[in-house]
């Protein structure tokens, strides 16, 4: 009965007319007709009628029936109508009619009534219909433990006054005004018998303030007051923490539209403030440390479309900008600008793109403000200058073509400033003279590349000592004689390699002072074993290896 009469259906609507019955009582089960005469008949009026139900309410045959609905004797102005469940014989509704004959168009509930559950026969909803059959008066529903759980007023179908929900406890949960069915006035909200929203309504739109509380032990505090009008956030939405203002927002018909602020909890220092128009974020935003020091700043477009025009970060202990974002130029020369910055506020990179022609040029410094990075693209192709890094803190200077390739001479520069090595590219490659440099300037590599590799006679320099090595490249191998020398030139290793860069033969080592170290013997790169000159009963090395030196080994005297 709970979908027809706690939602205001009229049960007789759903019901078919019957016919008479026999007067033995007995149902006509191809029919489903009721037991006494039709209630149209003067019998009928002073006499009971049955009807057999399904769970939708419709007359079926006894066999297929779940409810038995009865209709009394006429009362005053109503007939009084019961439905039972057949199986258990439980209330499933009481109440009145307005007449005797179901199947009427204008047969509907009147007065009072009580609904009860399916299953258990608890009560679920009792008030009452007026003349006309729509709810008028309180209206209650009930839980299964027999507690009210909502107390609603209606006058003439509508709701009028109060509406009243409970928790399972007792506890009122939520109290809404009405007007002729809509919200009018007051409504609560509360959690656990407590105090939780407190709104205002007109015309069943949300209007004026609105506050919202939340309840400690025995305190009850507010921690926001909103305003609406016509239903839409409209003025200061203000937000609250121990008393404290956290942030607050303004609006104008539903959207944000003024300024907006933070602040960091329990604390007056602003954290960020914002502006919006029209919804959307405009103008200037700060933000701030808890020490009160410049965090960001971001300018914003006046237009609406929340475009960033600049962005700042700065360090919150000093002050110091540590990245810059921001728009410039116009026409085809609008240009992105980034730019990043150390602890102490020196520049560091900055990236430029030029938004109308795909353009794009970055630079990098190191801490002492050299120059240790510079791209630019075109088209997503390298062009014009470059600075490059190349390991050990050098860097390299040169040029690109326009099809993208290093071309031209380059020149390679210290952490110090200092020139290391100058060299030539062709369409990318290193090609011809190479030239590198000591920190005092002094030639120590010399030699020429084809395509990118060594070839012919070179003079280079060990990366982790001080010898200088002299002989031939072929196609980027080692291969012939090679001797190295220290700065006083004097011979400290000599040796082949053979044509596949490996080292061959007998290999010659020298001390500071001309004497013969050792002498290997290496095949094919593998160097062979010699004695521990070192150890007691061994030959020295100079007797060791004096049959087994060519001619170019012999120690200069």
């Amino acid at each position: 009965m709970k979908r027809v009469v706690s939602h205001g259906c009229i049960l007789l609507g759903l019901l078919i007319a019957a016919q008479s019955q026999a007067q033995d009582g007995t149902s006509d089960q191809a029919t489903g007709q009721p037991e006494s005469q039709t209630a149209a008949s003067p019998a009928a009026a002073q006499s009971d009628s049955v009807y057999w139900l399904n769970k939708d309410y419709g007359i079926v045959p006894r066999s297929q029936a779940a409810y038995k609905a009865t209709v009394g004797k006429q009362d005053g102005d109503s007939w009084p109508i019961a439905i039972d469940d057949i199986d258990d014989g439980g209330k499933i509704y009481r109440g009145h009619i307005n007449a005797a004959d179901y199947a009427a168009d204008d047969t509907h509930f009147v007065g009072e009534y009580t609904t009860y559950r399916d299953d258990d026969h608890s009560r679920q909803e009792s008030g009452q219909y007026d003349a006309a059959g729509k709810f008028d008066g309180l209206i209650t529903t009930y839980r299964r433990d027999g507690a009210v759980r909502t107390k609603t007023e209606y006058a003439h179908g509508k709701r009028d006054g109060w509406s009243r929900f409970f928790d399972r406890k007792g506890r009122l949960d939520t109290e809404t005004h009405y007007v002729d069915g809509q919200r009018e006035g007051l409504k609560k909200t509360y959690v656990q018998g407590h105090l939780y929203w407190r709104k205002h309504y007109h015309n069943d739109a949300l209007e004026g303030v609105a506050e919202k509380y939340v309840h400690y032990g025995d305190k009850t505090e507010r921690i926001a007051q909103t305003h609406y009008h016509e239903g839409r956030p409209d003025g200061w939405f203000r937000f609250y923490s121990g008393g404290q203002l956290e942030h607050e927002i303004h609006y104008s018909a539903g959207k944000t539209d003024g300024t907006a602020r933070y602040f960091y909890r329990n604390s007056d220092q602003l954290r960020r403030i914002e502006h919006y128009k029209d919804g959307k974020r405009v103008g200037t935003s700060h933000s701030y440390s808890r020490s009160g020091k410049p965090s960001e700043t971001i300018v914003y477009a006046d237009d609406g479309s929340e475009e960033i025009i600049e962005r700042k970060r700065f360090n919150s202990r000093t002050g110091h900008l540590l990245r810059h974002v921001y728009r410039t130029g116009e026409g085809n020369d609008r240009r992105l600008v980034r730019a990043s910055f150390d602890r102490h506020g020196y520049l560091e990179s900055r990236s430029t793109l030029y938004l109308e022609t795909k353009r794009r040029r970055r630079i990098k410094f190191a801490d002492d403000g050299r120059l240790t990075y510079l791209e630019e693209k075109r088209d997503g192709k390298r062009v014009g200058a470059y600075v490059a890094p190349v390991g050990r803190g050098h860097v390299e200077h040169g040029r690109y073509g326009p099809d993208g390739q290093q071309q031209g001479k380059a020149t390679r520069i210290d952490r110090y400033g200092n020139r290391v090595a100058v060299m030539h590219y062709v369409d990318g490659q290193l090609n011809g003279e190479y030239t590198g440099y000591t920190p005092d300037g002094e030639i120590n590599e010399h030699g020429t590349y084809r395509n990118g590799k060594r070839v012919g006679h070179w003079t280079v320099a060990s990366p982790r000592s001080d010898l200088i090595w002299q002989g031939r490249y072929d196609n980027a191998w080692r291969v012939g004689h090679w001797e190295a020398r220290d700065s006083t030139g004097q011979l400290r290793v000599a040796g082949n390699y053979n044509d596949k860069g490996g080292k061959d033969g007998i290999w010659v080592f020298y001390d500071d002072k001309g004497q013969l170290k050792d002498c290997p013997r290496y095949t094919h790169g593998k160097r062979g074993d010699t004695p521990d000159f070192h150890a007691a009963d061994t030959p020295s090395a100079a007797d060791y290896c004096r049959d087994r030196l060519p001619e170019w080994a012999k120690p200069e005297v």
